[in-house]
Order: C-alpha cells, then structure tokens, then sequence
C-alpha cells in the first residue's frame, strides 16, 4: 500500500469479562468503566485505531494544541494522544465511516498551512473521488455481509471477547476503472484473538447449561456489533448514492474536543450551477444567524456548485462538486478564543422547503447529517477559509443489483428498493419517530433473529413492544397478518384495536372468547365461553400472547418499518390522486409560517354561502375569508390528515372485520377511536407535518350511515374534498363571542366547526338517537353531521371539531338568507351589510315559502318531528337556516321549489346542541323578569319547540 488507511473496530458492548481466558476481576472492572464511556456501550462497537486518518482528523488533532485544552488533559491526567483516543472511542459508525471513506482535498484552506498537516499525493488518472469512495464502500458492504452470513451459519456460538473487525484500503492509490466490475481494492479482516475461544460442536456439548448460556450471550452480542456497524454502512451508502438529489444542506459547527459540538448555523441551497456565492446561516428553525451585539452582522457561508460528468462505464450520473469557500461574521461560540468551524456537506433528495420543515425536529437535524461530507477544523477563526471541494453522485439503476445482493446475503431473504426505502430513509419526506439506535437493532434481529443481538433488551423481551393500543400501528399489523398467510389471527389484532379505546363492552367479550376459542384451540377458552363469563382483560391478555411471535415476525421482516411509507388514495369517482407525503408537509407549513393576504368576499354565485346564526350563538354572520388565526391554521392542516386517516381506517377495519366475522360495532353505541400519526406520514395518511399529529374521532359508525344513506356521499367524495391536501379549506370571518373557527371546503359542500366540551359531549351522547331519527326520516330538515374529532394542539390543549353537510350543498346562487329561531327579542340585523338576516327581518320583509299545500304539511310535519326529537335530547336554541334561489336554472331533481317555479329553498335546522342546563335556566328566568320571557330566544325545550314550530307553520309556511 501507498498510505494504509485502516480502521481497527473493537466488537462487543464488552470488551472483558472477568475470569476469561486469563482477565483479572481487577482488570475486567477497569475496561467495563472504559466501555461504558465510549461507542461500545450505544452500538455494541467502537473505533479503536485510525492509521492513515484523512486530513479532517489531522485538523481535530490541533485543538489539543491549544493551551485550555492542555490545561485540560493535565488536569485529568491525560495525555494529548490518550484524549484522541478517547475522542476515536467515542465516535458512531455514521462518523468513522465517512472519514474512512473522505479523500477530498483540503486544496488552500487555512489548515493547508498546519504544521500537523502532510500532502497526500493524489491520484492523476482513473478513478474520480467520488467513484474510489463508492466502489471502496460497496466493497466493504458485501464482505461485511458475507461476514455476517458466515456468522448466521457458525453451528454453535463463539465467545470472541475483545475481538476485533479491520477495514483497510490504499488511500493514494490511482485505482484503475477495472475495479469497478472486477478486482480487490479493500480488505476486511477479524483479528485481535487474545481472548477468545474457538467452540466446536463437541466442546459445547461438554459444556454446564451456565456456560453454555455465557456463549449464546456473548455471541448475540458479536454479531448484533457487526450487523450494526453493516446498517450504519448501508445507511451511509443509501444516503450518498442511492436516490436523485435536489438540495445541498451545509451545516456548520463549532468543533469541541471534549464536549458536543456547538451549532452554528444551516442553510439549504437548490442543487444549481453557481460561482462563489454568499448565502445566510439559519438556526433549524429558519431565523437569521447573526454576530455582534449592538451592531449585528449576518452570518454567512460561500460555497460554488458546478455539474460533473462521468467516464463511460462508470457506476454513477448526477454529479456535482460542491466547494465551501469561506465563513463570514461566525458568532463566538468558545470564551476565550474564535470559533473552531467546520462545515458538514450533505445532499438530499427533496426540495428545500421539505426540508427546512423536517430540520425543527431532532431526527429531521440528524437526517440532514447522514453521509455528510466535512471539511477540516478552520481554528479560532472569526471568517474561517475553506477552499475545499467534494464530489457527489447518484447510482446508476443499472448497477443497484449489487448491493441490494449484499442485503440478501446479510439477511437472508430477498431485498427490493422498497425494502431500501424503508429501512434506510432515504428521504427527507420519510423521517419519522424511530429512532436510529431501533432501526439497528431491528435491522440485526432480521440478520440474527435467534439471537440476542442488543444488551439494553432482557432476554426473552420483544424487541419492540406490540403496539396494542396504537390502533393504526395494530390495523397495519393485521394486514400483514393477512398477506403474510396467518389471517386466523387478525382477530386477535381486530379485538385489541377495539379494546384500546373501549370500543369493547362486557356483552361482547363472549363473542370474541368463542373466536379466540376457534382459532387458539384451546380447552380453556372454550370453557370460558360456555361460562358466559368473560373478562376483556383476559382477553386482552390472550390476543397479545398469541400475536406476541408474530408481531417479532412482522418487526424482524421489515413489515413495521413499511407502516410509516404513505401511498395516496387513488379510486373511482375520487378526483386525481394527490401529491405524497412531503407535497402536504410543504403545504402545512407554508399555512403555518405565513397568513394569507386578505381575499374578497366569497361570490354567492361560485360557492354557497356559510351557514350562520344569532351572533350571540356559534355560526358566522359575514362569509369572506380572512386572515388565519392559530387554531384556524391547525385545523385548516389537519383536516385532510385526520379526514383521510378515519376513512382509510374504517375501511379498513371493515375489511377485517368481514374477513374474522365478528364485528362489534352497533348503533347503540358511539365509537371512539384514538390516532397518532406520525409526522412523516403513514399507511393510512399523509404526513402531518413537522410533528406527530394526535387526534381522536368520535361516533363514525353511527354517522356512516348519515353520510351515505342520508346525504348520500361517498367516502370517495369526502376523500376528494376534505381528504385532499391539496384542496382549499376557506376560513370565514365571525363576530361570534364563542371564540369557536368557522372554516369550509373549498367546493362548499361541507362546514368545518369547532364546538365546545360540552356541545360535543352533549353531540356524542345523543349520537344513537340522532341515528335512530335518520333511519325513520332519511330526508329530514336536521342539520347532519358527517364526523366528530377532537385534536391535540400545541399549547396542550384539545378542540373538537365537526364537519357537517353542507344545507347550502347546490350550484344554485342563493339570494337570500334567513337564521330563524322563532323569537323576536332582538332578533334582526344591525346592518344591511350583515347577508344573514333573522325573524324580525322575515316578518319585515313579507317573505312565505312559496310551497303548494302538500309540501307545507311534508314540511311542518318533518320539523315537527325535529323539533319533537331535540326536545326529547334537552337541548334548545336552535334555527331554522333558511336559503332562497330567485333562479332555479339547474336546480336538481327532487329540490324543493317555489309552485311556479321561480325559487328554490334550501332549510336545515342546526345550532341543536345548547343544553338547557343551570346557566341556561338562569338565562331564561332572567328573561321572565325582563318580561320577556316569551319572546326571547332562551326558554325550555318543550317550550321552545312549540314556539317554534308555530312561528314555523304561521310565518314561514304558506297560509292555509
């Protein structure tokens, strides 16, 4: 070799073991102190030894140089080399590697000029630099991965204490384009066998239960380090290679020898030819970077970006060099001295406002780091200068096979872009909640599934625990029950997915034990069952053992981590498929960071009107948009999300309920169901956003059939008009004193409101009877609700939210609009300027519907029965929302229209959830002390609906 680089990893999360091939108890207690401080004690690893480190370890090397640092390591008795030890020790397999593989050049930098610093020649032909680091990374991959099958096929564990993985290759060497399909230009070795032990089949025959179980546990821990240090390569091969890239992300860093790194500042340039160009450091949450106090100066980064063009033959395309000049105005982050900046450079596939959403977040920081490139340390500098260049490409699809025979090898089992896709994220739009130390462990229990691969997990524990009351997470699960052929079980997962949000009452545990029964076989069950006495926490503990194995099946074959990939709705009838995950992530926080500028008022002509009350009630009194507040931002995200996730889910459950043929849905009851949404999105939904979205819906089996039978919506058409991210949901105005939203679809169909605690209690507790009132009366005046939630939001607070048909669902233009409640108190518009008028206006105005006499007495028979049904539910101080079209050109079969035909009606009675409570009897009292107690609005129900249904029949319907 020219100039060995070589990587000496140290395998195990113990490294001694007291009593072992030779260890003093003494000895063993010094290095498990060691271990616990270093990587050893996080990924079952650590970099012992670095020979030949590129240029950027040389450069971290000169901090011990300086006089705090030396004062530092007399301190603890350390010396400068002990310390970079400690430093190597330390680092995650995602660092060491890219140093490994860096032979970018540090060209005219600052560190050029260290003493510390030695040219390396470089190569004049063959391979580009970015070409060497592919092929030298890929090479180590498949030998790791060979490794690994060798291991899975050893016949009885080894105890391989303190061993050791080397990876070398000639960092200087001009590599020629051979080796790109053929040759052997790096080598992967175990060595350092001091303390170990080659088991035999006879040997452990021969060996105590204890000692045997000593091997299994220390095997478990070898190969789950190796499996993980093939992840993080993996990782780092898919994050530079494998996806088209679109955004640069530059991130700089104040280097601390001893402690974290200190953040400095992020930006993200579109991939675009550019010459030396100053662009703006932000913090992740995208405010300016600055330096001074009185006087502040931007900071800024300069960096030059150019396209590459590659050989013919070459395994890669999309090339680009990226060059990081110089800093300006970098804000001290050390007390005594300047900065000591670096820069990570990294490329990412999807566009900048992507990812400037992902970066708010821990995991989204992390994700921007994978497989960064890094300059060397510009020491105590206020403008440090750079002047150095890297190269970075995309894999050809052609040449794609290789690696993912790698992953075959290493795993067992067939491996596809979709498999890479998910177990790697590969993109911004994909980062989700899991954290990295769990996608490892997963990704070595698929490789060692007999093994335990991870010290933090007990023996015998599941490696993730079985997500019993995550009802997405559970109904993902099922699916995969199905296809994977074990479908007989998916009753278990049904009935923990309805058990979680107590979806599951005592009279149903019979019909569950007897399934349980049929498919479990067992005595004990059936018992049970013909008992007819049967707890739901028997059964509860019932279904999680018997999924307990094949949840570990599901997690260990990479099913789970596919829960989190989003694919859009696409059926007949629903309007086009939307964009995916990260278009909606764009579109939240372009809601969420902006307000929209003021729009005219909505034309009665191209959209209905919204329906409005009293505006001392809940609904709006002026239909214009307006400027968003933050409850009306949160819910304008969140809709399509929580709209697509309840209906993919219900159909889904459905599907599985049809399959294990026991259902416990019924319409004495309202469901609740409970939804966390990851924020990159999942099966069942697109990406909320930045965060995690929690929301919860209430009574959608009850509501079904008003949507469908009632309305008769489809779900594809909701999908299409509320489910849709890409669809406009219009905030209206109101001078309402609830402090409630008021927002529409932006095809006019559907009214999205907030309501309060106890208007939503009051709504779900009379969800059985409002159902039961549909089923006898499908074409009744009562305002219909097509869903119920309740949303967590930022402030730690929940609001429920309701989305109801539309009364003013036509293309009709409706002239005129009416909020009657049958009182006169004070019941007329300020203004003219005010489109909803009220019953002192109607009486005004000489208005009547126009209505023969066969569809007077329909009408004051269905709201007689109405007004019948909400006094039964106690509630009180609702109105008749009444809407009149003075041309009736279009108008639908079957809508109700004036006897000549020259206007049509629109009437829906909404507003039907006041509760006549304590603060409401008070009102009314207060009213008859007033005098008039008759007139205003608040009475009693029964005597509200009187009242009402007479100011019906004698104002509003036609005189006999």
């Amino acid at each position: 070799y020219g100039a060995c680089r070589m990587l000496g990893i140290k395998i195990g999360y113990e490294t001694a073991v007291a009593g072992w091939q030779g260890k003093s108890s003494f000895g063993a207690m010094k290095q498990s102190y060691v271990d616990s401080f270093t990587n050893s004690a996080d990924q079952g690893f650590r970099l012992e030894g670095f020979d030949g480190p590129p240029a950027v370890i040389t450069s971290i090397e000169q901090l011990m140089d300086d006089d705090q640092a030396s004062k530092w390591t007399t301190s603890v008795a350390l010396t400068p080399k002990q310390c970079m030890r400690m430093f190597l020790q330390r680092l995650p397999a995602s660092e060491f590697m890219t140093h490994f593989l860096d032979l970018h050049s540090v060209g005219n930098s600052g560190f050029a000029n260290n003493s510390k610093y030695v040219e390396q020649p470089r190569p004049s032909s063959g391979l580009l630099v970015v070409e060497t680091q592919e092929i030298i990374l890929l090479q180590c991959i498949e030998k790791l991965a060979g490794f690994l099958d060798a291991c899975r096929k050893v016949s009885v564990p080894q105890q391989w204490i303190g061993s050791s993985v080397m990876l070398a290759f000639d960092s200087v060497a001009d590599f020629t384009r051979e080796v790109l399909s053929q040759g052997d230009i790096t080598r992967v070795h175990i060595f350092d066998w001091g303390r170990s032990e080659l088991n035999t089949p006879t040997k452990h025959e021969m060996l105590s239960e204890e000692e045997q179980a000593e091997r299994q546990k220390y095997w478990g821990y070898y190969c789950g380090g190796v499996a993980r240090l093939l992840y993080d390569c993996c990782d780092l091969y898919v994050s530079r290679f494998w996806r088209p890239k679109k955004t640069a992300v530059l991130t700089m860093f104040d280097k601390d020898f001893f402690t974290e790194d200190d953040f400095i500042g992020v930006c993200m340039v579109p991939l675009a030819e550019c010459s030396a160009t100053e662009v703006a450091l932000k913090s992740w949450q995208g405010k300016q970077v600055t330096t001074g106090m009185l006087f502040t100066k931007d900071s800024k980064v300069q960096v030059s970006m150019s396209k590459m063009s590659f050989p013919e033959g070459s395994r890669l395309e999309s090339g680009w060099k990226i060059k990081v000049h110089r800093g300006t105005n970098i804000p001290w982050k050390d007390l005594t001295s300047d900065t000591d900046a670096f820069v990570k450079v990294a490329v990412v596939p999807d566009d900048a406002n992507v990812v400037e959403a992902v970066v708010q977040e821990d995991l989204g920081q992390q994700f921007v780091q994978r497989g960064a490139h890094q300059t060397t340390v510009a020491m105590n500098q206020k403008a440090p200068v750079f002047e150095e260049e890297f190269e970075l490409a995309m894999l050809k699809s052609a040449h794609k096979s290789r690696f993912l025979s790698a992953l075959e090898v290493a795993i067992g089992k067939k491996m596809g872009d979709a498999d890479v896709e998910s177990l790697f994220q590969a993109s911004a739009s994909a980062v989700r909640s899991t954290e990295r130390s769990e996608m490892e462990c997963a990704f070595a229990k698929m490789c060692f599934n007999d093994l335990q691969v991870d010290k933090k997990i007990s023996s015998g524990q599941d490696l993730v625990k079985l997500p019993e009351t995550d009802a997405l997470r559970m109904l993902h699960f099922a699916q995969w029950l199905v296809s994977s052929g074990d479908s007989k079980k998916v009753v278990f997962a049904q009935f923990l997915i309805q058990n979680a949000t107590g979806n599951v009452v005592p009279e149903d545990a019979v019909n569950y034990c007897k399934a349980f029964a049929t498919v479990a076989g067992t005595a004990e069950l059936e018992q049970l069952a013909e008992s007819g006495s049967v707890s739901l926490e028997t059964l509860r503990k019932v279904a999680v053992g018997e999924l307990r194995e094949s949840w570990t099946q599901c997690v260990y074959s990479n099913a789970a981590n596919r829960f989190y990939i989003y694919t859009a709705v696409s059926s007949g009838g629903a309007r086009a498929a939307w964009n995916n995950a990260a278009g909606h992530a764009v579109k939240l926080v372009a809601i969420l960071n902006s307000r929209r500028a003021e729009a005219d008022a909505m034309e009665a002509a191209a959209a209905p009107a919204a329906e409005t009350s009293d505006a001392a009630e809940s609904e709006p009194t002026q239909a214009s948009t307006s400027k968003l507040v933050s409850v009306s931002d949160r819910v304008a995200a969140a809709i399509p999300v929580m709209v697509q996730t309840a209906i993919r889910f219900n159909q889904a459950l459905a599907e599985q309920s049809s399959a294990t043929g026991v259902s416990v849905s019924d319409t004495a009851r309202a469901e609740r169901r409970s939804f966390a949404v990851p924020r990159g999105g999942c099966a069942f939904s697109p990406s909320p956003g930045t965060k995690e979205l929690h929301f919860e819906s209430f009574g959608s089996n009850l509501l079904e059939f008003v949507q469908s039978e009632c309305s008769k919506i489809t779900d594809n058409e909701m999908l299409a008009s509320l489910g849709n991210p890409e669809e406009e949901i219009r905030v209206l105005s109101t001078n309402s004193k609830s402090g409630e939203v008021f927002l529409m679809s932006g095809c006019g169909r559907f009214i999205i409101k907030t309501i309060s605690d106890p208007e939503a209690e009051r709504l779900i507790q009379i969800l059985p009877a409002y159902r039961q009132h549909f089923a006898a009366n499908k074409a009744s005046m009562l305002g219909r609700y097509l869903a119920i939630y309740r949303i967590s939001l930022e402030s730690g607070s929940s609001r429920y939210i309701t989305v109801m048909h539309s009364v003013f669902d036509t293309p009709l233009k409706i002239g005129r609009m009416y909020d009657l409640k049958g009182s006169t108190h004070k019941r007329f518009v300020k203004s003219d300027s005010e489109s909803v008028r009220k019953d002192q206006d109607w009486l005004n105005d000489g208005q009547q519907l126009k209505v023969t006499v066969a569809q007077a007495e329909a009408l004051a028979a269905d709201h007689s029965a109405v007004t019948s049904f909400l006094a039964s539910c106690n509630v009180m101080d609702y109105s008749i929302l009444l809407g009149i079209a003075s041309d009736t050109e279009g108008a639908p079969d079957g809508q109700l229209q004036s006897a000549d035909g020259s206007e049509a009606y629109f009437v829906g009675l909404i507003d039907f959830l006041v509760d006549f409570g304590f603060k409401k009897k008070a009102e009314f009292l207060l009213h008859q002390l007033q005098g008039v107690g008759q007139t205003a609005s608040v009475m009693d129900p029964q005597s509200y609906a009187s009242r009402q249904c007479k100011f019906f029949v004698d104002n509003i319907l036609p005189s006999p």
